[in-house]
This record gives C-alpha cells, structure tokens and sequence, in this order.
C-alpha cells in the first residue's frame, strides 16, 4: 500500500503541475496568435496530419483557430482533473470507493468527449483552411482509439460500482 500512496503522491504531482502550466501556455500562445504580436510567419498550428500557417489568416479565422485549439485544451484538462482526484484518493489509500469509480467514468466520459469533439474540430480546420484558399492536405479522421478507451474506461468503471454494491451487501449480510 505505501508503493501505490508513494506513485499515487508523484502522478498527481506531475499532473497539478501540468495542469495549471497547460491552460496558462494555451492563454498565452492563443493572445500571441489573436493579437499578431510576434514573428508568426514560422508558426503553423497543426491538428493530425493538417498543418495550417498563423500568418496569412485573418482575424475570423484565428479566432476559429483559437478557439478550437482552447477548446481541447480544455477537454483535456477536464480529464487531468479528474485523473489527479482519483490519485489524490489513492494517495490516500482509497482503492475500491464510490468516488475512484466515479472518476474513472468522468475519465472515460471525457475521452469519449474528446473523440468526438476531435472530429468536430477536423472539420472546422478544413473549413478554415479552404475559406482561407490555403492549399494544404485536407484528411479529415475518425480514430476509433480513443472512442475505444473511453468506452473501455467507462465500462471497467460499470464492473468496478457493481462488484462494490456486491461486496458491501455481502458486508451487510451476518
């Protein structure tokens, strides 16, 4: 137990630390790219295969960029969040809890979240792209992986609250 309190103490660590530098970098990076201050002329923001120069966007669609680009900032750490909490139990030697299980849906829910939201925002940057003139490869994905590890996430989550309710009935039972 003291092996999974000590790991559990240095994930979640790590993870605060990423968590509050990630929405602080992306808020900056984003009001470098909206405001045009800098050289951008280098900086391209790239989503799976698609790779979309800052320079010569107008305002419409940096903000669109932005947007996007906060927007999964965002999922992701919702799902950071929810990864931290559940250490912060363990940390605390709480394994088989209401709680753990509950996080580990959130998790599950977000990464599905993020599947979807992903493809969402393919289609957005090829939009983008296209109302810009800009020549570039449009190959807007679907990948089932993270869908799959959601699902996965979500389903182990299912099996975990149900063997608790067995072991607290068999608890209660004299």
């Amino acid at each position: 137990m003291d092996k999974i309190r000590k790991t559990s103490r240095i994930i979640k660590r790590i993870g605060k630390v990423i968590f509050w530098m990630t929405p602080w970098a992306s808020v900056l990076f984003g009001m470098l790219v909206l405001l045009n201050i800098g050289n951008l002329e280098n900086v391209t923001f790239t989503f799976d295969s698609q790779q979309i120069p800052v320079a010569p966007l107008d305002s419409l669609s940096r903000t669109t960029i932005v947007l996007v680009f906060w927007t999964m900032v965002a999922i992701f750490s919702l799902g950071l969040w929810h990864t931290i909490k559940l250490f912060q139990l363990y940390e605390k030697g709480k394994i088989f809890f209401a709680e753990n299980i509950e996080h580990i849906k959130k998790i599950g829910e977000t990464i599905i979240f993020w599947a979807i939201i992903k493809t969402i925002a393919g289609y957005i940057l090829a939009f983008v792209a296209a109302y810009q003139g800009l020549n570039i490869e449009k190959q807007i994905s679907f990948n089932l992986t993270p869908l799959a590890i959601g699902v996965l996430l979500y389903v182990i989550s299912w099996v975990m609250d149900e063997g608790r309710k067995l072991r607290e009935e068999h608890e209660l039972t004299i």
